[in-house]
């Protein structure tokens, strides 16, 4: 028998490796991170979208558009009462030489500098485009307008169907306003006058799609109007045809004052911005969260991992929509104060937000809103103002010649024009409280003049010595009741004739 005793052979038991139970411990751990923060982007994400719905909800309860069918007109409007397609039709007709279309685009300020052959030359394009001025002064009666814009998702591919006809409309109105002129010229205040209604009517109607673009379009559109009032107010003959008559004029000071086509457009203007961003944030989702199918063109645009990268932080551009659109309905509360100043206080503090974006944390934090957000709006509302200050000041000057004619000179003050010429003395929107505009017979260069956007009362004086230039946007706006002096202003010396 063998022994059995300790055996020289027998191989040694190997010890156990150790148990990582750290490790054990630490999946687990990681594991429970895991689905705490898939539970928290989960509660993240539901809360974006409660909040960004309770916002929608809340637009729609006021009434308010908000997605873009919404912005489609309630009914069809007969062709035949459609002053847009009219005005699109006029536009199509216009044709102009290259020596035209200088003259007229030139002749924004200096009138008194066109050559008797380029007067003959606007002469010619009145005569060769009749059938488009007839159309335009046929708009005029049409009361439906309609530019057949439908305004779908996603907008943000879509800005270019959106607004087709600001450049052909803008030639229109510089059209209409040098042939308004060379009539004055030609001391036909008759035709001139009508044909100044005709240009502000299409300014007016230019500003009726709901986006910011057209409502700058007609602003430009209506500054060229009032600055051809400006340059006949002063030596309108008024009386016997070919003078324009009293009801003619009366007629154009009514449609200077009537104020509330240009607020509608405001209006409409910030609501389909809003409109705008909701609509670019719910696609710039659909793109990154797959929340919507893709078109063809959207394919592969944005990578795959990007959408997965983008994952964790989706919600947050919900909540800056949110914060977006809550934005645009204060921009909307601006819109609908009575003078620049009260508006001012609302956008200041959005001002310095939207400032406050493009630097430190606010990228971050405000994903769309930094380069969304439209900072412009505020700039938009003061055009907005400053386009009533100038438009009302062409319907003092209009009174002031009327009463001129009647009576042999300028009123000494404004309330001489009440009741007879005027019902009421328009304040100047772009004041404190409302005040009065400020007027000037008696100066070398008689004026009216408003604040302007600094609110300050600079006495109606147009140099700015930093910039070394006229017309400074931050000094008063400026009415000559006696025509605008460009060139006089273009020699040396101007500045002290001004100061005086």
């Amino acid at each position: 028998m063998f022994a059995t005793g300790n055996n020289a052979t027998e191989s040694p038991v190997a010890p156990v490796p150790p148990r990582y139970r750290w490790l054990k411990r630490f999946l687990k751990l990681g594991g429970l991170v895991l689905v705490g923060l898939l539970l928290l982007r989960w509660w993240w994400g539901w809360e974006a979208h409660r909040r960004l719905q309770a916002e929608i909800d809340r637009i729609v309860a006021r009434g308010e558009p908000i997605f873009p069918e919404d912005f489609d007109p309630p009914e069809e409007i007969p062709d035949d009462q459609n002053a847009a397609l009219a005005l699109i039709k006029a536009a199509e007709l216009l044709t102009t030489t290259a020596e035209q279309d200088k003259i007229i685009s030139d002749c924004y300020g200096q009138l008194a500098t066109i050559t008797p052959d380029e007067w003959a030359l606007i002469a010619d394009l009145e005569a060769k485009n009749a059938e488009a001025m007839s159309l335009v002064r046929r708009a005029r009666a049409m009361p439906g307008v309609d530019w057949h814009i439908r305004m779908r998702s996603p907008l943000i591919k879509h800005l270019s169907v959106i607004l087709p006809n600001l450049i052909p409309q803008r030639q229109l109105s510089k059209a209409l306003c040098a042939v308004a002129a060379h009539n004055h010229v030609m001391e036909n205040d008759e035709a001139a006058i009508e044909v100044i209604r005709d240009a502000l009517h299409q300014a007016v109607t230019l500003g009726r799609p709901s986006a910011v673009m057209s409502v700058l379009g007609a602003m430009g559109t209506q500054a060229l109007v009032v600055s051809r009032i400006e340059d006949c107010s002063h030596d309108l003959r008024v009386g016997h045809s070919p003078g324009a008559s009293p009801q003619q004029v009366r007629g154009l000071i009514a449609e200077l004052l009537d104020e509330q086509p240009l607020r509608d457009g405001l209006r409409g203007a910030m609501l389909g911005e809003r409109a705008y961003l909701l609509d670019t944030m719910q696609y710039m989702l659909g793109l990154l969260m797959f929340f919507k199918p893709l078109s063809p063109d959207d394919l592969g645009k944005i990578p795959f991992l990007d959408k997965i990268a983008a994952f964790p932080t989706t919600p947050l551009y919900e909540i800056d929509g949110v914060q977006m659109m809550k934005e645009m309905s204060l921009v909307l509360e601006a819109c609908a104060e009575s003078n620049w100043p009260d508006a001012h206080k609302i956008l200041k503090p959005l001002d310095e937000h939207w400032e406050n974006l493009q630097r430190g944390t606010g990228r971050l934090m405000r994903p769309l809103g930094h380069v969304s957000m439209p900072n412009s709006s505020s700039a938009t509302v003061r055009q907005h103002f400053q386009i009533l200050a100038r438009r009302r000041m062409a319907a003092m000057a209009l009174a002031i010649r009327l009463y001129e004619i009647d009576r042999g000179r300028r009123p000494a003050e404004l309330a001489e024009l009440v009741p007879d010429y005027l019902d009421e003395i328009p304040p100047d929107p772009m004041s404190v409280g409302e005040s009065p505009f400020t007027y000037v017979p008696d100066a070398a260069e008689p004026v009216l003049y408003s604040v302007g956007k600094n609110g300050n009362d600079d006495g109606g004086v147009l140099w700015n010595e930093e910039y070394k230039t006229y017309f400074a946007h931050e000094h008063d706006i400026v009415f000559f009741l006696d025509g605008r002096p460009f060139v006089r202003l273009s020699i040396p010396g101007a500045a002290e004739v001004q100061d005086e």
